[in-house]
């Protein structure tokens, strides 16, 4: 029912804790490394997920081959 608390094993307690040092590992690659990693919200649809990467990508790529 809504509201109600979901119990979880500690399998997946330990995986979602294992992902979320993974993600965090990630951020803080992208924040350290920020002119070279650029962080795209993946909860986005997969059209806008596409165009923000458009956007990043294209402007590189036309630098590199002029």
């Amino acid at each position: 029912a809504p509201g109600e608390a979901k119990t979880i094993s500690y399998e997946e307690l330990e995986k979602l804790t294992f992902h979320n040092k993974v993600y965090e590992g990630y951020l803080s690659i992208a924040d350290r490394f920020n002119d070279r990693v650029v962080v795209v919200n993946g909860e986005q649809t997969k059209e806008e997920v596409l165009d923000t990467v458009k956007h990043i990508l294209y402007p590189f790529i036309k630098e590199r081959l002029g």
